[in-house]
């Protein structure tokens, strides 16, 4: 009976661990039914625009006939190298839209499906290639998966999924041995070795294609890492053996991985040259204070919003909303604990330098101290990144090792076990915060009131939304989702880069002299790309506001 008791709870409460974390993340959207829906009306929204014109095209839908040119920004073309592809996570989006789940509900379900994916991921990772205990493994799991950090950037969920750098990292723990600090390493068979190798660099592609920053940090950490695993004395033999013995190998798995990724590379800079780079630079960097910054939606911390260290010059944290990258003190803590308890091991060394290094290179320190412009000129694709500081959020991994390796220490031990498993619940509690959520139904209304004035002669149309209440974006992306539903081609649109036109930026009327400066800038770009200014439909709207 006893036995059984533990099959069950072994496979019960990493659920419920996974079921709390989802509930904590999403239960704004959860307890409306999904009327309302997160995180905001912004990024969400235009991701979720993105990746049903994927599944259009997919489903061979006439107006969405180009994977790489939705109807926006109409005639533009390469549009959807804007931004994020997102096109190795779009397989799961189609599942849900295949069960006639409509689009906005599909992009909740596809969210919590990549926090699952997150979540499973890790706890392989942590179970399986650490070699932690299962009850340990849905600590760390849980971290991963819901970390402050992770859950503050939720709106921009090209940043959500880390399924590919789970994966990968289990990779590299799978071709060089266990790096548990309670197991002897073991060797993998030739064969096992060589299919890992070329998986992680198929998997270092996939990366990219599901969105451009988290494949960029990936490829900065193995940068770092094969640094320090050629600097490092003890682990050089280790890592040039690798290469010594598996050159072959190395070398086709990175040309396949080069391969696949030269036709999304082509468009990217495509895109540069027509519109430039990104311009983030030092505002996108982390402050120190960026590394306890919680956020003042966090449960535990949100009251550290209005402590000095956050505001004061020295510490002061530009783009705030991007910056809260705080584990929590307790977390910390166990991060710091495992570093040292553990410093003598090869691998935790390496994990540690990575941080480091990752801290010293990115960072702005008080006394206009960094090193940003360094990198900006000699890393190749560095600068697409417009916000740096977004690395950290994989500082949530090397936290979850370290508190399911915490948990694991003491699982032999009743009554340490209790006070680690006390512990591991106070890291866990640090990482819940209270999300953002809007209604769903009011801007359907917004959508459907843009759809309802488009005329039958309408090649394209631009959209001004008249004196508004809201961000201009806001409108941008109804204009997007009315083309998505009236099949109509829009000159106005939303995206990560803008075509160079003032009216496309900025289309919304907030005085009445804006209407001449946007006639006048529509009338550059129809003749500018050859488009019959007669048959462009300018509507000029007051949009629903509640």
């Amino acid at each position: 009976m006893s036995r059984r008791i533990h099959v069950w709870l072994k496979a019960f409460i990493p659920l419920a661990f996974f079921a709390a974390g989802l509930f904590a993340t999403f239960h704004p959207t959860l307890m409306s039914g999904f009327s309302r829906l997160q995180t905001d009306p912004g990024d969400s929204r235009s991701l979720n625009y993105r990746l049903e014109h994927i599944y259009l095209w997919l489903t061979n839908d006439p107006n969405h006939a180009s994977l790489w040119d939705p109807p926006i920004f109409y005639p533009s073309k390469n549009v959807l190298s804007y931004s994020d592809t997102l096109l190795t996570l779009a397989p799961i989006y189609w599942v849900w839209r295949s069960l006639s789940y409509p689009p906005e509900i599909s992009f909740s379900l596809w969210m919590f499906s990549l926090c699952f994916l997150n979540y499973l991921l890790a706890m392989v990772l942590l179970y399986r290639g650490i070699g932690t205990g299962w009850l340990a493994a849905a600590f760390g799991a849980y971290l991963i998966a819901f970390a402050n950090s992770r859950i503050a950037q939720l709106g921009h969920q090209a940043l959500l999924s880390h399924a590919f750098v789970l994966l990968a990292i289990y990779g590299l723990v799978t071709i060089f041995g266990p790096i548990s600090p309670e197991s002897p390493a073991e060797e993998p068979s030739k064969l096992k070795k060589r299919t890992w190798i070329i998986a992680f660099f198929l998997l270092f592609a996939a990366q990219f294609y599901a969105g451009f920053y988290t494949g960029y940090f990936l490829f900065l950490v193995i940068l770092i890492a094969a640094v320090w695993a050629v600097c490092l004395k003890r682990f050089r033999p280790i890592f040039l053996g690798l290469l010594r013995a598996e050159w072959r190998v190395v070398a086709c798995g990175l040309l396949l991985a080069i391969l696949l990724l030269i036709p999304l590379a082509y468009h990217y800079l495509l895109t540069a040259q027509e519109l430039g780079f990104f311009g983030g630079g030092k505002r996108g960097m982390a402050r120190l204070a960026s590394y306890f910054w919680m956020g003042r939606e966090n449960f535990l911390y949100g009251w550290t919003a209005d402590l000095s260290v956050f505001n004061i010059r020295a510490f002061d944290i530009p783009m705030s909303n991007e910056q809260k990258w705080g584990l929590g003190l307790v977390t910390t803590c166990v991060l710091i604990w495992f570093f040292w308890r553990y410093r003598i091991r090869l691998w935790v060394q390496l994990m540690l330098f990575i941080i480091i290094t990752s801290v010293i290179a990115f960072t702005y320190f008080p006394g206009k101290i960094y090193l940003w412009k360094v990198w900006y000129y000699t890393l190749p694709g560095i600068r697409g990144i417009r916000v740096i500081a977004r690395i950290n959020m994989l500082l949530s991994i090397p936290a979850g090792i370290a508190l399911a390796v915490f948990v694991s220490r003491y699982r032999e031990h009743k009554g340490k076990l209790a006070l680690a498993i006390a512990v591991a619940l106070i890291c866990c509690l640090e990482q819940v915060r209270e999300p953002h959520s809007y209604d769903r139904e009011l801007y359907q209304r917004r959508v459907q009131t843009v759809v309802q004035h488009l005329g039958d002669d309408c090649e394209a149309f631009f959209l001004s939304e008249l004196y508004p209440d809201k961000p201009q974006w806001v409108s941008q992306l109804d204009s997007a989702w009315a083309s998505l539903v009236s099949g109509v081609p829009s000159i106005t649109g939303y995206s990560g880069k803008f075509p160079h036109n003032d009216a496309i930026r900025n289309p919304a009327v907030l005085e009445t002299s804006d209407l001449e400066k946007i006639d006048l800038a529509i009338d550059e770009w129809c003749t500018e790309k050859g488009v019959n200014r007669e048959k462009i439909c300018w509507l000029k709207l007051e949009l629903p506001n509640e």
